[in-house]
Parts: structure tokens; C-alpha cells; sequence
């Protein structure tokens, strides 16, 4: 049962970290952040991309000076930097 089980998840979800929506989300989760990616690299990946699109929407929405698109930046930084929130079990 339980290699049945583990199979069957490991078909589910072997393309997960390849979801943009969802890696996204994992890395704005304040529970997970960086941890919750199976390898660092992933994680700096999604990381990288986050900041870039960001950028490139800043860019596209405005014609804002330098200050406030690095403003975003910092801002997305300072996040990744905070620790990350406890899970509650929910009842």
C-alpha cells in the first residue's frame, strides 16, 4: 500500500516544480519560501524568474524611474529574507 501510494504521487506530482503558477506561489508562501523546492537550484530559478518578471511588468506598466522599480527589488528581497511562518493544523 505504501509503495503503491508513493508511486502513484511521484506520477502525480513529478512535473509540479515546473509549474510556473506553482512555483511561484511556493516561493511567496511565507511557510515555505526557498524550502520548499526539492533542490536549491530550483528554488534560485524560480527566485531569478519571480524578480525578472516583476521587473519587466514594472517596466511595461510605468516609464518610473530606476528608484522605483529597484524599490521592488529590495522589497521582494527583504521578503525572502524574513523567517519563514509556522504551519498551523488546521481542526
Amino acid at each position: 500500500m505504501t509503495d503503491t501510494l508513493m508511486r502513484q504521487l511521484s506520477v502525480r506530482f513529478k512535473d509540479v516544480e515546473n509549474n510556473i503558477l506553482i512555483t511561484d506561489a511556493t516561493l511567496l508562501d511565507p511557510r515555505f519560501k526557498r524550502f520548499g523546492f526539492s533542490e536549491q537550484n530550483k528554488a534560485d530559478a524560480a527566485y531569478r524568474r519571480l524578480k525578472q518578471k516583476d521587473f519587466d511588468e514594472k517596466v511595461a506598466r510605468t516609464k518610473a524611474t530606476g528608484n522605483s522599480i529597484a524599490a521592488g527589488i529590495v522589497e521582494l528581497d527583504k521578503y525572502m529574507q524574513e523567517p519563514l511562518l509556522k504551519s498551523q493544523k488546521i481542526h
